[in-house]
């Protein structure tokens, strides 16, 4: 044994110098710093670490420990064991400083080193004794020079201001750092968070660039609004207008004199999806809600670590969660209708470890790489230039004849690089740490990919350097998308699905007939049409990629013409989008005919519905195509069409394969009424949310009584009409100016007339809710979620006469409202709010 000495060793904190002594009888050293005690009272040992970067100053890291099955152990209990220099949760540990030393339960674990995806990783396997030490020192080299880049998370949460998940301040700060995010924005639900403070007290206040954020959570969406003021009012989350609400995100003030990003979230996940709340057509990117509004900066293709969106569902045997539709072809088709919206990606963690901060991470044109000097003007002028990317791992240069992303190019000859008119040379240079995956660089052309380069082969940092040349037909845009096929296990564990190295680059727009203007494709194609026979039009299209086919057929849907050819050829399309265009032209164009007085001819009818029909056998289990062909069959007057949408509802199979925006669709195929009229009572408090699973409410017990005292507000409650909204939905927001509609619950009542058959019935409601008939409850549930008018089908077994309905919902926060829709019209026509002669029969 070497004799026993001691001395200090000096940690670099970001700049900031801490004595540390520590020690190790087997090094000479005598440690006298005791651990953290993050195992809590289970049996364990000691690991003393110190995370060395390139320059081989202490850096922090994350710790990620596995077990010796690959699973992720839960191993530190004591979350508080060093709050002021770790975040601790399950297998997890974030150091701040990148030295230190914490309790592990004895066992034997890998424990994985690293910091975000700019940095290289390290492993060890270590053996924990009861009582024993363990000492590593790994090194994490720095991989990849970003400089001109810098690396942001735009959507980031706490328990202490979101209310849910279980990360507090400190902690989401030491995870941002620990993870090399130079540019984070809190954006807690409707919350002005800042972080700068926390830093300040953990004496790291230049480690990072921290941006006052806000997700403004409302009925409409969740939008992320920065920089911000955290000491300005809150924006108004109940605002149901998106013009107003852009508008009104765009006035809030700032140090930096700049406006505010405008970020659209997660804008398919179910019940907090603005694409969805506004029937956004997944295929043409329209809507007839006037409400809708295209005026924002940013969307998030990827959201959680998961990346939520970027997967089209029934092209990709992968789970997409509670979305419904690809965001990335949504963002496709907003780009192809000319809309310039900037492609984003965020971890939207809320939490230390199950959802882990900055993976996707964006990276973000700046003139400065130190982080506390980075401008949150710059990097919001640049989201809005589309000087951004997203990314998994994937570093990418890329730039369209000299023109680098967000950037506007022509097709001038050049002599220099021999190239003729119409031609482009799209440049490209691919960079991934060593242990992340990249097997294909996808070049994109108006929402297609007209180009795919295999690196699987590739190993090393830089897996593409090229320049592929490209002919453009037309004015067009042109983008990246680049993947890994293996997952980023255990550096970012496997959750919903496995997580892949995947990234979004946004677009150069080319100008490719230099005229000196830029003409979005589906404006292109009416062009075309109106300038050109539809005979014409279809020999033209022979030969041309499938986004030429979907564009013009997009526009063909909005003209006035009927393209019977075209469609038909379409429908006999092997692209998929190609046919689901063709359905949705056919669908709206004989909407129009119908709406203007016109009818198929019988025989055309049915030519129509036999080829749909024959489609849709076809079309195997692809819901989104099967539901068009649906729709499309219903306006060619197929009367069969809302047999087989019950069919589906009611079929537990079918009905549990539905995801979230196919059911939707189903909606207006059904036979039957809302019921648009119901006398209403509110509010009753509910102190908490759950309280309607816990009792009845007063309306409930005694439906008949003429007025309530115990409402929210000094006034006695009484029983007021009111009527639904043109899509049948009632809404319950605001109902009593004098009390709150949070934490409140409503009933609602009807009486009507039945010849004692058995009615089947939808339901959705906006949050819990419980339906009684006759003082029975026949079906209740007690979560939160917005009302979708297909949550709930099922069968009411009325009485023959006159019968009591009640709807009871409870409301959290936001959005309130339920709607209730009866499949035999004639039921709906024998409806009254009025109550009748009393029944006795008491409520249970």
């Amino acid at each position: 044994m070497p004799a026993r000495a001691s001395h200090t060793l000096t940690a670099l904190l970001l700049g900031f110098s801490i004595p540390l002594v520590v020690s190790s009888p087997a090094y000479g050293v005598e440690f006298v710093d005791s651990p953290a005690k993050t195992a809590g009272d289970q049996t364990s040992g000691v690991l003393r670490f110190e995370v060395l970067d390139h320059t081989g100053n202490p850096a922090p890291a994350r710790l990620t420990f596995i077990a010796t099955d690959g699973t992720r152990p839960s191993l530190f209990p004591n979350t508080q064991a060093a709050p002021d220099e770790l975040a601790v949760r399950r297998n997890v540990i974030y150091t701040l400083s990148g030295s230190g030393a914490v309790t592990v339960p004895v066992g034997t674990y890998t424990v994985w080193v690293s910091r975000g995806l700019e940095y290289g990783i390290d492993s060890r396997t270590i053996d924990i004794t009861e009582d024993g030490e363990v000492i590593w020192t790994p090194k994490l080299k720095r991989e990849l020079d970003t400089t001109g880049w810098v690396s942001g998370d735009f959507h980031l949460h706490t328990l202490t201001h979101s209310g849910h998940g279980d990360s507090n301040m400190p902690e989401r700060v030491i995870s941002l750092i620990g993870e090399g995010i130079e540019f984070a924005v809190a954006t807690d639900h409707n919350h002005n968070t800042d972080y700068q403070p926390v830093m300040d007290d953990l004496g790291v206040p230049e480690a990072l660039r921290a941006v006052v954020g806000n997700e403004v959570s409302t009925p409409i969406g969740h939008f992320n609004a920065f920089p911000l003021r955290a000491e300005d009012p809150v924006m108004d989350s109940n605002i149901t207008d998106a013009h107003e609400l852009f508008r009104l995100i765009r006035e809030q003030s700032n140090e930096f004199g700049t406006i505010p990003v405008v970020q659209v979230n997660h804008p398919r996940w179910g019940g907090i999806d603005y694409f969805g709340v506004f029937d956004l057509d997944p295929v043409t990117a329209t809507t007839p809600n006037s409400r809708f509004s295209y005026h924002f900066d940013s969307v998030e293709i990827f959201n959680e670590n998961e990346g939520w969106g970027y997967i089209d569902a029934d092209e990709r045997d992968l789970s997409i969660g509670s979305g419904s539709f690809s965001v990335l072809r949504d963002w496709f088709n907003l780009l192809n209708r000319g809309h310039r919206i900037a492609a984003v990606g965020n971890s939207d963690s809320h939490d230390v470890e199950s959802e882990l901060a900055g993976w996707p991470r964006n990276f973000i044109a700046s003139t400065t790489d130190v982080p506390h000097e980075i401008s949150p003007a710059e990097i919001a002028a640049n989201i809005r230039a589309k000087r951004v990317y997203t990314t998994y791992g994937p570093i990418v240069d890329f730039a369209v004849n000299g023109v680098p992303m967000g950037g506007d190019a022509s097709t001038i000859p050049s002599t220099e690089h021999a190239r003729d008119a119409g031609w482009v040379d799209v440049d490209m240079r691919v960079r991934v740490p060593t242990w992340i995956d990249c097997d294909r660089v996808m070049i994109v052309v108006n929402g297609e990919i007209v180009k795919t380069i295999d690196v699987s082969d590739q190993t090393g940092v830089v897996r593409l350097e090229s320049t592929e040349r490209l002919r453009l037909d037309g004015d067009s845009w042109v983008s990246l998308l680049v993947e890994g096929d293996d997952p980023l296990d255990p550096i970012v564990h496997t959750q919903g699905r496995p997580i892949y190295p995947w990234a979004v680059i946004n677009p150069v727009w080319v100008d490719a007939d230099n005229d000196g203007r830029w003409i979005a494709p589906v404006e292109q194609a009416r062009m075309a049409l109106r300038q050109n026979r539809p005979e014409d039009i279809r020999r033209e299209l022979i030969g041309k990629a499938a986004s030429a086919w979907e564009n013009t057929l997009i526009a063909a849907a909005e003209s006035d013409t009927f393209h019977e050819g075209l469609i038909r050829d379409a429908l006999a399309h092997t692209a998929r989008r190609v046919r689901l265009a063709a359905t949705g032209a056919l669908q709206q164009q004989l909407q129009r005919m119908r709406s203007q007085g016109q009818k198929l001819a019988p025989h055309q009818q049915r030519e129509w519905i036999n080829a749909l029909r024959d489609a849709r056998a076809l079309a195997g289990d692809d819901q989104h195509l099967r539901m068009r062909l649906l729709l499309a069959l219903d306006a060619a007057g197929d009367d069969r069409v809302s047999e087989d949408a019950i069919a589906i509802l009611t079929d537990p199979k079918q009905r549990t394969q539905l995801r979230n925006g196919i059911d939707s669709m189903l909606s207006p195929l059904i036979k039957g009424a809302f019921v648009t009229r119901w006398s209403i009572a509110a509010y009753f408090d509910a102190p908490e949310f759950g309280t309607l699973e816990q009792m009845m409410a007063p309306a409930e017990i005694n439906p008949y009584a003429e007025q309530y005292e115990s409402g929210k507000s000094s006034e006695p409650i009484r029983w007021t009409t009111i009527e639904a909204d043109d899509e049948g939905y009632i809404e319950l927001l605001d109902l009593d100016p004098d009390a709150s509609h949070d934490h409140a619950i409503v009933t609602a009542r009807i009486w009507f007339v039945s010849d004692g058959s058995e009615l089947p019935y939808s339901f959705g409601a906006d949050d819990g809710s419980r339906i009684m008939l006759n003082n029975e409850a026949v079906y209740e549930e007690h979560t939160g979620h917005s009302a979708e008018p297909l949550q709930q089908i099922g069968t009411l077994y009325p009485k023959e006469g006159i019968n009591l309905l009640t709807v009871t919902v409870e409301n959290g926060t936001g959005g309130y409202g339920f709607y209730m829709r009866f499949f035999d019209e004639d039921v709906t026509g024998n409806i009254t709010t009025t109550p009748p002669v009393q029944d006795s029969t008491p409520a249970r």
